[in-house]
């Protein structure tokens, strides 16, 4: 029965075949893919045309990797589980997994002493308030009363604050059934670039009815906003046409560390354990590195890594 199981789930469409690593410390490489509740060909389209229609994009950016991964396929990896790792372990132990320093934002932000106050995972909080995953998820509150912390979020409700609560839904949400389509560009712009092209797939997206003008475009689109998660989407979104993941090695971030002597043990270890404490001038301190090297080019990106002395190891 299991191997008529594994023998169904569908293979993913390479459409473009991922063609290597830059070799180019000055390009970047840019994964877009596109969420559970997007119409994808649509979405694609519309994409596509943003960079075709506007000179400086249509020199600057090559299609180097376009596929489809089927729902099925998606769900026997455990990609969205993978890549949100740190986010699910926390959102299923709670309050244990923050550090002093998360705690002490979190005693600034809300005013309040974190041993005074009743801080949830979020599958507790589904259970204590005897509502769904979409509910929660959906659960408005002011800005006051959401909290971001090292890549994790918190929700104020009544007197309980819920941790990552929009982890269930988000998992929900990606079942056997929904397909993810992955792009992958490799470009020469420069940040600011880069932002007003992200702006106009923003907007082309609404004006083209491809996504609710009222719904955030993150929920309905990801792209790759540092070097460390290029590395972190190419692990799980990097497909040959038999479904074989490819090498790490392959991604060319990794591959740029691999060449300055970060061994891929570390490499590793930085994607699955992002909160590290880094060593600058003299100074120890806590940092998330999927927020610390936002932005940053490889270079940059290499040296704030260089000075990482230790590591908060992911459990799950």
């Amino acid at each position: 029965m299991m191997f008529e199981l594994e023998r169904d789930i569908r293979k993913p469409t390479i459409v473009v075949p991922f063609i290597g690593t830059s070799g180019n410390e000055e390009i970047k490489d840019l994964y877009i893919y596109l969420r559970p509740e997007t119409n994808g060909v649509r979405v694609e389209s519309l994409i596509f045309s943003v960079i075709h229609n506007d000179p400086i994009f249509r020199e600057s950016i090559s299609l180097v990797y376009l596929a489809n991964l089927p729902g099925d396929f998606v769900s026997s990896k455990n990609i969205i589980e993978n890549h949100y790792l740190l986010k699910c372990e926390m959102a299923k132990k709670g309050r244990e997994c923050f550090t002093p320093l998360m705690i002490k934002q979190f005693e600034n932000w809300y005013s309040v002493k974190w041993d005074d106050v009743e801080v949830i995972s979020a599958y507790k909080a589904l259970e204590k308030l005897n509502i769904t995953s979409k509910e929660l998820f959906n659960l408005w509150v002011s800005d006051r009363d959401f909290f971001y912390v090292h890549g994790q979020s918190v929700k104020k409700v009544g007197s309980l604050y819920i941790i990552n609560y929009d982890i269930p839904e988000l998992l929900k949400k990606n079942s056997v059934n929904t397909d993810i389509a992955v792009m992958l560009f490799r470009t020469r712009l420069k940040n600011r670039e880069l932002t007003t092209l992200i702006s106009k797939m923003e907007k082309a997206l609404k004006e083209g009815g491809a996504i609710d003008p009222k719904t955030p475009p993150r929920r309905c689109f990801h792209y790759t906003k540092s070097p460390l998660e290029e590395i972190l989407d190419g692990s799980g979104y990097l497909y040959d046409e038999n479904g074989n993941s490819l090498p790490w090695e392959n991604i060319s971030f990794s591959s740029f560390l691999l060449r300055r002597g970060i061994e891929m043990e570390t490499i590793r270890r930085l994607v699955v354990s992002p909160i590290v404490k880094i060593e600058e001038k003299g100074i120890i301190k806590e940092v998330y590195l999927y927020d610390y090297l936002m932005g940053d080019s490889y270079e940059e990106a290499y040296h704030k890594i260089a000075n990482v002395i230790d590591f908060k190891e992911a459990t799950v």
